[in-house]
This record gives C-alpha cells, structure tokens and sequence, in this order.
C-alpha cells in the first residue's frame, strides 16, 4: 500500500507555495530517503538471483523472453531500452527504471535520448508519469555519475 503524502498546508508550508514533496519534507525537517539507483540496481539484481534459486522454471523462463525480446532485431537493443524505460515510468515501476535506464546506458543511449524517452513517457502517462520521471532522471544522473568514477 502507498503512504499518502498530506497536502502542502498539512505539512506546515505557506499557502500557495508549489515545492516537491522531498523539498517541502526538507523545509519542515522531516527525514528523506532519497533512492540510490545504482544500488537500487544491486539490490533487484541480487534478489533477482535468490528468486531464480527458489523459482527456477519461471525465471528461466522470463530470462529467455527477455534474451529474445531485447535482442537487436528491426529495433536495436538500445531502441528497445528506451521503450522499457518509458514503459517503467508510466508503470511506475522504480526497479524497472533503475534496470532500464542502466541498460540503455549500457546500450549506448546518449542522455538526451534518455531525456527525450522519459518526455515521451510523460506525454503518455501524464502527472504520475511526471513524477516517476523524474525519478528516472534522477537515476540517469547517478549512474552517470557511477560510471564517471
């Protein structure tokens, strides 16, 4: 079940200011947990693995429609990146976006065609989608960021 955030009058901001929810928990001093993605990555990876042991025939069975979904075809597999990606934001998936925007990287997607799949999403999924996409850039910044080290 997901936590209602109170509106902004709730959380003690003046009326009418317009802030992000981490910034007006910011303002009042109430904790953020701010998502790592890259060890967000890590962590699904890992359990991904432990899944696989106790579920074998159903992850194998989804690691080969993956292996055949996102091979390059008539669309590259950087092509196909960028479509789970925005399909990660309008599903709201936070896992999904931490794998799909490491695997465009990796695929060889620039940033801006990063930024530009994450504007289609929007376009699909309206304010929701607005919101997980900029959860989505924001991982994009951290694994660039992991990678320049």
């Amino acid at each position: 079940m997901r936590k209602i955030r109170p509106a902004a009058a709730d959380r003690g901001l003046p009326p009418g200011k317009k802030t992000t929810c981490r910034v007006a928990y910011a303002e009042k001093g109430e904790p953020i947990m701010e998502k790592r993605y890259p060890e967000h990555y890590d962590r699904i990876k890992g359990l991904l693995g432990k899944l696989g042991k106790e579920a074998e025939g159903t992850m194998a069975g989804f690691g080969q429609l993956h292996k055949q979904a996102m091979a390059d075809g008539a669309l590259s597999a950087k092509f196909k990146e960028l479509i789970t990606l925005a399909i990660s934001i309008t599903a709201r998936c936070e896992g999904c976006i931490a794998v799909h925007v490491r695997g465009a990287l990796r695929a060889g997607a620039t940033r801006q065609e990063i930024v530009e799949a994450i504007g289609v999403a929007i376009y699909m999924g309206g304010g929701p989608a607005m919101v997980y996409g900029c959860e989505a850039f924001e991982a994009l910044g951290q694994f660039e960021a992991s990678a320049a080290r």
